[in-house]
This record gives structure tokens, C-alpha cells and sequence, in this order.
């Protein structure tokens, strides 16, 4: 039976990225099974085809020969950002890259006791209030673990 791309597959998916202590792309596409592994990569990105159910698009990301993310385009936004926060908890939300470019919001993703951690970055078409859909997500792996997803450094407290 194919993947549906839904809020639960992405929550397994995540947590998965977590405890998963494999970063061989082919062994984490296949851990995942979002499909076949892309046979080439262009600058670190290859192409997963086809794509999992309920999406138009989906993209493995490598550095250095290692599992870096997964990202992928829904077909039909359907994962509204109230029900993201519910089953990740409150985003940061994350400076946007230019006019034209998606709204983002990261949600960090900690199992305990696991090798990494996992980003889950939503991408909206508009300012993204608790209605608005979520267009796009990239799932980005860590190594290490922090509850907390990384912002600005807070300001520096005076010394009494």
C-alpha cells in the first residue's frame, strides 16, 4: 500500500529521523520508505520519483555523502498550521528569504535518548496565522539533541 503523505506520517517520520542511526541515504529512503532512492544527486539534492501519494514533489538532501533532509510539495494543502502545532508543539517562526519566497516555521522534534533531532519546517504561501496551509515541509536531521529550536541569541543580561 503506497505512503499518504498526511500529519501522522509526518510525525512518524520525524521522530523515525530522530532514532534512525543510519546516514546512508539509501539505507534512511528505504528506513522511511517514501520510495526508490534517487540514483543521482545534483549538488547534494536528488529527486525522489515518483513522489509519495498526496504530493507533487519530493527531494532527498545530502551533505558530504550523508542523509541531510527531506522535503516535499503537497499537492493539495490540506495541513493546517493549528493542527501542526498540536501534534508538534509551538514553531519559531523563521525569517523569510526574499520577496516571493515561502513564509517558514520550524518545529524541533526530540526523542529521548536518540542520536539526532529533527527540524520540521513548514512553508506557507501567505503570513501564516493558526488557518492558513501548509504548502511545503522539509524534515532536517541534527546531530545531537536541544528542545529548543535555534533563534537568535537572546541579549546578553548586565552583570550585578
Amino acid at each position: 500500500m503506497p505512503t499518504v503523505v498526511d500529519l501522522l506520517q509526518l510525525r512518524e517520520w520525524s521522530e523515525r529521523l530522530c532514532r534512525l542511526p543510519a546516514t546512508e541515504p539509501l539505507q534512511v529512503v528505504a528506513a522511511l520508505r517514501v520510495g526508490a532512492a534517487p540514483a543521482a544527486h545534483i549538488r547534494g539534492v536528488g529527486r525522489i520519483d515518483p513522489p509519495p501519494v498526496g504530493t507533487t514533489r519530493c527531494e532527498l538532501g545530502t551533505a558530504d555523502g550523508r542523509f541531510r533532509s527531506l522535503s516535499l510539495t503537497f499537492a493539495r494543502p490540506l495541513i493546517a498550521r493549528a493542527a501542526l502545532e498540536d501534534a508538534m508543539g509551538p514553531g519559531l517562526a523563521l525569517r523569510r528569504l526574499g520577496f516571493g519566497r515561502p513564509h517558514r516555521v520550524a518545529y524541533r522534534v526530540v526523542v529521548a535518548g536518540a542520536p539526532f533531532s529533527c527540524d520540521v519546517v513548514a512553508s506557507f504561501a501567505e503570513p501564516p496565522d493558526q488557518r492558513s496551509l501548509v504548502t511545503a515541509v522539509t524534515l532536517r536531521r541534527h546531530r545531537g539533541v536541544s528542545a529548543v529550536v535555534p533563534g537568535p541569541a537572546p541579549a546578553p543580561r548586565p552583570i550585578r
